[in-house]
């Protein structure tokens, strides 16, 4: 039986795809084809400068649906500045509120109860 489990855990590190998330500049995309991306590929990373430090570059990965979220986590509404905009509305993960409406582990300065907002779409 062991062997057998060792067979199929090898066959699918051959046989199962590697699959990379793409990476992009927020300020090099307008706000459609930021959606536009995360729709197509189901979670991006965008990198952007901070609000509060532009000399500052930050980063989140964005997701299409809660579905591409860890166990746990929720997603969460995020602007970012894009291309033609300086507030485009994308999704995150974020940690699954409490019920008292506080977050158990507080990821990027989240709070609040956000909840699940749904799809964003192009």
């Amino acid at each position: 039986m062991l062997k057998f489990a060792l067979a199929v855990v090898a066959t699918l590190a051959i046989t199962g795809s590697a699959h990379a998330i793409n990476r992009y500049n927020s300020k090099t995309v307008t706000c459609d084809k930021a959606r536009s991306l995360v729709a197509a590929q189901g979670a991006v990373i965008f990198r952007y400068p901070s609000a509060r430090k532009p000399d500052l570059i930050l980063y989140n990965r964005f997701v299409q649906h809660g579905g591409l979220c860890a166990i746990g986590e929720v997603t969460g509404p995020q602007s970012i500045p894009t291309k033609d905009k300086n507030s485009c509305m994308l999704l995150r993960c974020i940690s699954r509120p409490d019920d008292d409406g506080f977050f158990r582990h507080r990821r990027g300065g989240n709070a609040g109860n956000l909840g699940n907002f749904g799809v964003i779409r192009p």
